[in-house]
């Protein structure tokens, strides 16, 4: 008992002591060692990357060939969700219709500012990720791109071909997290189009302004020669975790974790690291490292967890024990929860294309307060997508879990933050998207507290439909990942999200956009003003007038679409002073029919309008 005591006591003298808030003396006892610590390796940094920006108004054009992110049992996974949906349209397996669980008592989401950030590059899916500095920078990436962005403007755009320094020409599946204890970016991109041996490419930001440039390292991604995929990133206070699915001859067959030292990589040295590649559980399928909720870092080592993609009554924990100079180990146990599964492929308005809801592998989640948050894809009892909001707590190992889902429509690729203002709030913030035969897949975000009582579900960004003619399928890759980031440029809670959408020429496209209470926004949204303008008369036979009020000067575009998406006509590209302004343009050129007006002014669509010409 004395030897506790004087333990225990050292342990808060370095809790004390230290930055990061410590992991708790956890029960071990039933958790197997799953690994050995496989000793250091070292890799010389490539130099330095900070290519000039693209000019801003250029579409990044690379490869159309996307990996398939096949699952563990990707075969059973297929009759699974073509079962569920015949039963979801059938609308067996419920008693009643499931409506979305809306609690009175929480916060309601409020979106802000938002714009279209990185561009559709003519492949599937965009694999979105985002992240903000403490100095308002927002770094958002899809495959094959990368913008900056501050105060709501995009400053930086440029393809990873040229950003690599031209060192990986097929990209996808870049992550970027923001580093609180190092006040830098740190970034993940992997090379794809490849059956195996790819490399990853790791980046640390020289700075919180990633204009500044970043360090560059690339390692092979599995040492024993197979493709790694389906990467998740996360960061005790001094290293960090990259884990990712390795198939070998098109079958998946192990998970890799990278441990990475933070201070040789933010400083350009020889990089330290260890690869743990053989890892003997039987539940290591996409293992998620979590990062912590607040603005700080925990350690020593990391927490991870993982479902199992075809569903389960279990999932898996792990615990990284320490750091890389301190000869960790990695234990597992298995964790009984509530039953999970897929649901199926989605349908979408006008359209016989399906979007692909994936499977059930964990998405994205955080820690704090030791308790594990994180999110998947799941199936509600009528056999309609939905999400699954998991809570782990680490002292007792008891899960639980809760769906968030609604008749007709399916829910999917869900990513969560935490939202509360100390470490004992209960509160996220989750962005999803979802789709149905009647509407254009959407991208929304719900709050739901520690006793998930969640809000309604607020509509975040939708526009149009994605095709398939164009890849040669018939269902569409849809997420594989939405993008979430909690905003500590702010003393209120406050979320940056990123996720795809359906473009007016049948692509996926990015939009980004802030997302917070009724508290403080980091940027002020200076043209929701220019939403509030009118087109008339509409229905028209000779002309339209547009009128509108402009905060700000600006650049504006005007462009005209037809039903189908296909854009007809350029009506204006031009500065545009404040104040208020009326256009008048004639539909001469026009057929008689249903006609869209899109305006975009300084790079943001706030305007997409419908009109009728008559005969």
């Amino acid at each position: 008992m004395k030897n506790q005591i004087v333990f225990f006591l050292a342990y808060m003298v370095l809790a004390s002591l230290s930055s990061q808030d410590l992991k708790p003396i956890i029960d071990r006892s039933e958790m197997k060692i799953v690994a050995e610590f496989p000793g250091i390796i070292t890799s010389q940094c490539l130099g330095f990357v900070n290519p000039p920006s693209l000019d801003l108004n250029l579409l990044p054009s690379l490869v159309k060939v996307r990996n398939h992110h096949q699952s563990k049992n990707d075969e059973a996974l297929q009759k699974i969700k073509a079962l569920n949906y015949i039963l979801k349209k059938q609308n067996n397996g419920a008693d009643v219709k499931l409506s979305e669980q809306v609690s009175p008592l929480v916060k309601n989401p409020v979106v802000g500012v938002g714009l279209k950030a990185n561009k559709n590059t003519g492949g599937t899916p965009m694999d979105n990720t985002i992240s903000i500095s403490n100095s308002g920078w927002v770094v958002s990436a899809a495959n094959s791109s990368i913008n900056y962005v501050k105060n709501g403007v995009v400053q930086y755009i440029q393809n990873f071909e040229s950003f690599l320094n031209n060192e990986y020409p097929n990209t996808c599946d870049p992550v970027v997290i923001w580093d609180p204890e190092f006040q830098k970016f740190f970034m993940y991109i992997q090379q794809c189009g490849l059956k195996s041996n790819n490399k990853i490419a790791l980046l640390f930001s020289k700075s919180s302004n990633p204009n500044d440039g970043w360090w560059f390292y690339s390692i092979k991604a599995d040492p024993s020669g197979g493709f790694f995929d389906y990467p998740k990133v996360g960061q005790s206070t001094k290293e960090i975790f990259v884990t990712g699915n390795v198939y070998v001859n098109s079958k998946y067959d192990h998970s890799n974790i990278f441990q990475i030292d933070k201070s040789s990589g933010y400083s350009g040295q020889t990089l330290r690291y260890t690869t743990w590649n053989k890892i003997s559980s039987n539940n290591q399928f996409t293992l998620l490292p979590l990062n912590y909720g607040l603005n700080a870092t925990y350690g020593p080592g990391t927490y991870l967890v993982c479902t199992e993609s075809s569903g389960a009554s279990y999932i898996g924990f792990y615990d990284l024990t320490d750091d890389l100079d301190k000869n960790p180990k990695l234990l597992y146990q298995e964790i009984p929860t509530a039953t999970y599964g897929p649901g199926s492929d989605a349908d979408q308005r006008a359209s016989d294309c399906k979007l692909d809801a994936g499977d059930c592998r964990t998405q994205s989640g955080y820690y704090i307060n030791e308790r594990i948050h994180f999110v998947c894809n799941s199936v509600a009892p009528d056999k309609w997508g939905a999400l699954a909001y998991f809570q782990l707590d680490v002292n007792t190992k008891k899960s639980s879990h809760d769906y968030f889902a609604s008749t007709g429509w399916d829910y999917a690729y869900p990513s969560i933050a935490f939202y509360g203002k100390t470490k004992t709030d209960n509160e996220s913030m989750i962005f999803f998207q979802r789709s149905n035969e009647d509407n254009y897949p959407e991208n929304r975000v719900v709050y739901v507290d520690g006793n998930f009582n969640f809000s309604g579900s607020v509509l975040v960004y939708s526009l149009w439909e994605t095709e398939c003619e164009q890849f040669g399928v018939t269902v569409n890759r849809w997420g594989d990942y939405t993008g979430i980031t909690r905003n500590y440029s702010l003393s209120s809670p406050s979320v940056w999200v990123g996720g795809a959408f359906g473009d007016f020429d049948g692509y996926w496209n990015t939009y980004i956009a802030e997302v917070h209470d009724s508290g403080e926004s980091s940027v002020k949204d200076g043209t929701k003003e220019i939403a509030k303008s009118s087109l008339y008369p509409n229905p028209a036979n000779k002309r339209f007038n547009l009128k509108f009020s402009a905060p700000i000067s600006g650049s504006a575009v005007f462009e005209i679409f037809d039903n189908y998406g296909k854009r007809i006509h350029k009506v204006l590209e031009s500065k545009i002073s404040q104040g208020d302004h009326i256009f008048a343009f004639e539909t001469s050129t026009l057929l008689a029919g249903e006609y869209f007006l899109q305006i975009q002014f300084n790079n943001q669509t706030i305007i997409n309008e419908k009109f009728i010409v008559l005969p």
